[in-house]
């Protein structure tokens, strides 16, 4: 746990309760700050979330990240979105968490 967080309830009860709320706020500013600041800079003349291939690590036909990648990435994204969403919904019903609901 981060330090000041030691009394945090687990799960989606540390959303309703502080410190866990506070620390919350927190880290949505600061990620709207590199969304809104930083991250606009980086996906320039792309269509959003098109940061390309910075590292150059995909050898593709065309040299990169081409559409095939790309649509990849997005469905690889959206399964975890789904998942994530699945693993959230099951801690607030049941209370436990992701390793306890397996158990």
């Amino acid at each position: 746990r981060f330090p000041g967080f030691e009394g945090a309830p687990d799960g989606v009860r540390a959303l309703t309760e502080a410190p866990g709320s506070t620390g919350f706020a927190c880290l949505f500013l600061l990620v709207g700050f590199f969304e809104l600041r930083i991250l606009a800079d980086l996906e320039e003349e792309n269509e959003p979330g098109n940061f390309g291939d910075p590292f150059k690590m995909i050898k593709t036909q065309s040299g990169g990240y081409d559409e095939r990648w790309r649509n990849l990435e997005l469905n690889n994204g959206r399964l975890a979105m789904v998942g994530a969403i699945g693993t959230i919904t099951a801690n607030w019903y049941t209370g436990l968490d992701a390793y306890q609901q397996w158990q």
